[in-house]
C-alpha cells in the first residue's frame, strides 16, 4: 500500500496534470482520476469546454490508422521466424511455423478481445502518451485482453527501461468479486452486500499489485496481489506469474520519465486556441443575428424582436430604436482561420497518412511508401516503440497461453531450445523495411546491365540469397518461397533429367548414324568384288 501511494503521488506530479487537460479538450470520455465521481451511467463532467470536436475526431482517426497499419484484424500483420537462416530453409521448421501462425491468428480472431484492446491502447497512447492493458488466462478464449484507462494505474520500469511494475486501482461489484475471488476471501463489508437485503451491485475499490518477485528462491518471476482497500487487512488473492501480464506501451519517452509524451499533448495549444476561436465566432454570430438593442424609455418592457411582432410607436420615435453597436467581424476570415487550425491539428495527428491506409486497406507497403514516403518514415520511431512495448509482448503472451492450453502444436524435437522471433508484415512495418528492397532492386538492375557487356558479372550475385532476403523484407508467406532442401532436390532431379535426355539424344544420334551406314552399305553392288562383298562372303563362309 505504501509503494502504491508513492507511485501514485509520483504519477500525479506530471502525468495527471497533462492527462486531465487532454481529457478536457480532446478525449472527454477517457481517464479516471482522483475526485471523479464513479457511478455507472453517470454523465461525465469532462468536455464542458469542448465546442469544436475536430481534435477528438482526428485522434480517433490516428488510433484507427495505427490499428489498421500495425495490427489489422482484416489482414495478416505478423509471422514467426527463426533468426537462423538455415533453420528457415529447413522444411519441418517452416511447416511448424506455419502451423503455429495459423493457431495464433485463430486465437486472436476469437473472443480474446485483442483488437478492441489494441484500439484502446493506440487511442490512449496518442492522447495521454501511455496506455495499459491487462491479459489474463481464459478457459474458453485462451486469453482475454482488457484495456485500462489513464488514472487507474501507476507504473515503474526496470534498468532496461521496460515497465515491470503496475499498481492499479479499480472498482468491482460485490457480485463480480464473489465470482472472481470466492466469497470466503471477501471482507465482511462485501459479504454484507451479498446477503439478503444487501446490494450485490455495490462497487468496491480494489488495488492490484503486480511487481517483480525479489524473494530468494522464489518459484515465480512476478508477484500478483489483490487487496480490498476498504479493509487493508483483506487479501483477496495472492499468486505469482511466470510472465508479466500487463502491457504498458508508450508513444515516446524522454529522459528519466516513466510516462510517455503524446501527439495529443503537442496539439493541445492549437486545440485550446481552436476552442476560443470557435467560442468567439459563435458569440459574434449571436451578436450579429441578435444584437444588443438600444431603445427609448417609451419602449420599456414592450419591445419585441420576434419575427412578425408588432411594436406600436409614436411618430419620430422609430429612429431611436436600433442595435447598440455594430460588429465588424468578417465571418469568412474567422471561418478560414478555424479551418487552418483544424488542418494543422489533423496534420500533427498524421490523419493524411492514416486516412490513406484506412481508405485503401489492401494497399501494399510499396504503394504506401511511394505515396507518403516522408510521413511514413517519420513514424518509424513510433512503429518501433509499438513493436517493442506492445506487439512483441502481446504475441509472447498469446503464444504462452496458447501453448499452455494445447492450442499451439509442439515443435519437432530438432527445434528444442531454438529461439524464434516475430516478424511484422503490416503496411507500416513493411514500409520501414522497403529501403532495403530498393537497394536490392538497384543492385540487380545494374548487374543486369553489366551482364550485357560481360556475362560473368552474373557470377557475383547469389540469387538464392537475394530471393530469400527480399521475401523476408516484403513479408512473403511461407509457402511462396521453397525451402532450400526442396530447391536442392529440384535442381538435382533437373540435372539428372538433363543428363538422361542428353544420353538419350546421343544414343539416338549414334543409332541414326549406324542406320545411315547400313543403308549406304546396302546400296553397294554385290556382283563385283569389293570390301562389302568380301565382308559378306566372310560372314557367309563363301570364297
Amino acid at each position: 500500500m505504501q509503494r502504491a501511494t508513492y507511485l501514485e503521488d509520483e504519477r500525479k506530479e506530471w502525468f495527471d496534470a497533462h492527462a486531465k487537460e487532454i481529457r478536457e479538450f480532446i478525449l472527454p470520455n477517457r481517464g479516471h482520476f482522483d475526485g471523479d465521481e464513479f457511478k455507472e451511467g453517470a454523465k461525465r463532467r469532462s468536455g464542458s469546454t469542448l465546442i469544436n470536436p475536430s481534435a477528438t475526431r482526428a485522434l480517433h482517426v490516428l488510433a484507427a490508422g495505427m490499428r489498421s497499419g500495425l495490427s489489422s484484424p482484416s489482414r495478416k500483420w505478423f509471422k514467426p521466424e527463426f533468426p537462423d537462416k538455415d533453420l528457415m530453409r529447413w522444411g519441418p521448421a517452416k511447416a511448424w511455423l506455419e502451423d503455429m501462425e495459423r493457431a495464433l491468428y485463430a486465437i486472436l480472431a476469437g473472443k480474446c478481445g485483442f483488437y478492441g484492446a489494441s484500439y484502446n491502447a493506440y487511442l490512449e497512447e496518442a492522447g495521454f502518451g501511455t496506455a495499459c492493458c491487462y491479459v489474463e488466462e481464459d478457459p474458453v478464449s485462451v486469453c482475454r485482453f482488457r484495456g485500462i484507462t489513464a488514472g487507474e494505474y501507476a507504473i515503474a520500469e526496470n534498468e532496461a527501461g521496460d515497465v515491470d511494475t503496475v499498481y492499479r486501482r479499480f472498482k468491482m461489484t460485490a457480485k463480480r468479486m464473489q465470482e472472481k475471488f470466492g466469497e470466503e476471501n471477501l471482507s465482511e463489508t462485501v459479504k454484507a452486500s451479498l446477503k439478503e437485503g444487501g446490494n450485490p451491485y455495490d462497487h468496491h475499490e480494489i488495488l492490484h499489485c503486480a511487481e517483480p518477485n525479489t524473494r530468494e528462491g522464489a518459484m515465480k518471476a512476478w508477484v500478483s496481489v489483490y487487496i480490498d482497500t476498504n479493509n487493508q487487512q483483506t487479501i483477496l488473492k495472492r499468486g505469482g506469474w511466470d510472465v508479466f501480464k500487463y502491457l504498458c506501451p508508450r508513444w515516446d519517452v524522454s529522459g528519466e520519465r516513466v510516462y510517455g509524451n503524446s501527439p495529443g499533448q503537442d496539439v493541445l495549444p492549437d486545440v485550446k486556441g481552436l476552442q476560443e476561436e470557435e467560442k468567439s465566432l459563435l458569440m459574434s454570430l449571436h451578436k450579429t443575428i441578435n444584437p444588443p438593442m438600444k431603445k427609448p424609455s417609451s419602449f420599456k418592457d414592450r419591445l419585441s424582436l420576434l419575427p412578425g411582432a408588432e411594436n406600436i410607436y409614436e411618430g419620430g420615435k422609430y429612429n431611436d430604436v436600433g442595435p447598440l453597436y455594430q460588429t465588424a467581424l468578417r465571418i469568412d476570415h474567422a471561418v478560414a482561420d478555424i479551418q487552418r487550425r483544424e488542418a494543422m491539428i489533423r496534420a500533427a495527428l498524421f490523419n493524411d497518412v492514416f486516412l490513406m491506409l484506412t481508405e485503401h486497406p489492401d494497399m501494399t507497403a510499396t504503394e504506401v511508401l511511394e505515396r507518403k514516403a516522408e510521413k511514413v518514415l517519420i513514424l518509424g520511431p513510433v512503429v518501433e516503440s509499438q513493436i517493442h512495448d506492445f506487439l512483441d509482448p502481446a504475441l509472447d503472451l498469446v503464444f504462452h497461453f496458447g501453448a499452455k492450453a494445447g492450442r499451439i502444436p509442439p515443435p519437432p524435437q530438432e527445434l528444442a531450445g531454438a529461439e524464434f522471433k516475430w516478424e511484422y508484415i503490416s503496411a507500416l512495418a513493411q514500409a520501414q523495411k522497403l529501403a532495403g528492397t530498393e537497394s536490392i532492386d538497384r543492385l540487380t538492375a545494374k548487374v543486369g546491365e553489366l551482364s550485357q557487356l560481360n556475362p560473368e558479372a552474373l557470377d557475383k550475385i547469389d540469387v538464392d540469397e537475394a530471393i530469400d532476403t527480399y521475401a523476408e523484407m516484403v513479408g512473403a508467406p511461407f509457402g511462396v518461397v521453397r525451402s532450400q532442401e526442396i530447391v536442392i532436390e529440384m535442381r538435382k532431379a533437373r540435372a539428372e533429367r538433363m543428363v538422361a535426355e542428353q544420353q538419350k539424344a546421343e544414343a539416338a544420334q549414334e543409332a541414326a548414324m549406324k542406320t545411315t551406314q547400313m543403308v549406304e552399305l546396302s546400296k553397294v553392288k554385290t556382283d563385283e568384288r569389293n570390301l562389302a562383298t568380301d565382308m559378306a562372303n566372310a560372314a557367309g563362309g563363301g570364297a
